[in-house]
């Protein structure tokens, strides 16, 4: 379910299960979104209600996750993806994950 606080809670107890955690911040962007914050212990969760390109701010992510974006078929993830790739040293690894082998390829 999109936002849901309770799989970042379990994420964050695998994890401090597993190896040392320094905490996180995870922010979660998209145009369905309630703007909120969360916080327990080290991680600290904030909803933004919008697109990225428009929210990022001067901070340049460890990492951008995409869930299912399907960039091939809506052009409003063109300006994000611009932003996202044009930007030089400070460029955020890009993860983006499909439902199927087919939607990947048309997302490359």
């Amino acid at each position: 379910r999109e936002g849901d606080d309770t799989l970042w809670g379990q994420v964050v107890e695998a994890v401090e299960a597993t190896a040392r955690f320094d905490g996180a911040r995870v922010v979660v962007v998209g145009p369905s979104m309630k703007a909120k914050r969360w916080r327990r212990d080290r991680l600290e969760i904030q909803h933004v209600a919008g697109l990225y390109h428009e929210w990022r701010n001067d901070e340049t992510p460890d990492v951008v996750v995409c869930f299912h974006p399907g960039f091939w078929g809506y052009p409003d993830w063109a300006p994000t993806l611009r932003l996202l790739l044009d930007s030089g040293p400070r460029r955020a690894a890009l993860v983006a994950t499909s439902y199927t082998l087919q939607e990947a390829d048309l997302d490359a």
